[in-house]
């Protein structure tokens, strides 16, 4: 999955998003899907001021009909596993929101084994993006 890190919040995104769509008078349900098809494909890319991308796509329900997500490899993103995620998550909760990954390899190994059903680690390269990812969630 692609997580954004950018500096806009997740209304300011939707605000931006929705109010360039409306610029394209496509406002009912239909018209979203008429122009999400104009495009060759069942989404559109949107870029916003701060150059990230956002893929428009039908969504599953009738009345918000737009589902919004970054884009795969947009600026102001990075691509993590869900596994990789989860494993960040529950080591900085079960860690004291410590990030040092350096000599706690056996304790990410015990997360990924009781918590996620994962087998374990060699080493943490095996991981390449796990300490950038603590990093990340613990700011």
């Amino acid at each position: 999955m692609d997580l954004y890190l950018g500096e806009l919040t997740p209304g300011e995104i939707a605000g931006r998003i929705i109010a360039s769509y409306k610029k394209t008078n496509h406002l009912s349900r239909e018209d979203f899907i008429h122009w999400l098809k104009e495009g060759g494909d069942d989404y559109r890319l949107i870029e916003l001021r701060d150059k990230s991308l956002w893929t428009l796509r039908l969504g599953e329900k009738q009345e918000r009909y737009i589902h919004i997500h970054p884009s795969r490899y947009s600026p102001l993103t990075i691509r993590v596993r869900a596994h990789t995620l989860k494993s960040a998550i529950l080591y900085l909760i079960l860690n004291n929101n410590e990030a040092d990954i350096q000599d706690n390899l056996a304790f990410l190994n015990k997360i990924r084994k009781d918590y996620l059903n994962q087998p374990p680690l060699k080493s943490i390269s095996q991981h390449s993006s796990f300490p950038e990812l603590l990093s990340i969630l613990k700011d």
